[in-house]
């Protein structure tokens, strides 16, 4: 004679097995529709162009140069541009752009010589570094 967990056994391997060939089991847990237990993943955001090649020196004017990113993010979500100057920001939180893909820094002054000028384009979870070091050649 089947003992009670015997029987709860065999119902529950019949009705995992019938949902698994339905794609019904999602991570173990019985889930009707589901058919993935993948979690998501958020991937980084996409530099698309730039002004200036990530790297690549730029020579700052006597009246500036303006440096413009795009970028996208592959799981369309918002993005904010943070640009810095040898790491110390050189705009408010408010002027980063959520939610837009292009963002653009003007460059000008002597004082820029031999720094360092990066954009970090974030999505909040992920972010990439875009960075140039700047060189003043004045008129």
């Amino acid at each position: 004679m089947e003992s009670y967990w015997q029987r709860l056994n065999r119902s529950h391997a019949e009705f995992r097995g019938e949902a698994v060939l339905r794609g019904v089991l999602l991570c173990g847990a019985l889930l009707p529709g589901l058919v993935s237990c993948a979690p998501e993943v958020n991937r980084a955001p996409v530099l698309e162009t730039a002004t200036v090649a990530n790297g690549t020196e730029i020579e700052v004017p006597t009246l500036g140069i303006d440096v413009a990113v795009t970028a996208s993010d592959p799981d369309g979500d918002d993005m904010q541009f943070r640009w810095a100057v040898d790491g110390v920001g050189v705009r408010g939180e408010d002027e980063t752009n959520v939610s837009s893909t292009t963002s653009t820094y003007a460059v000008y002054g002597a004082n820029l010589d031999g720094t360092t000028l990066t954009c970090t384009i974030t999505d909040g979870t992920d972010d990439i570094v875009i960075a140039w070091p700047l060189v003043y050649v004045g008129d």
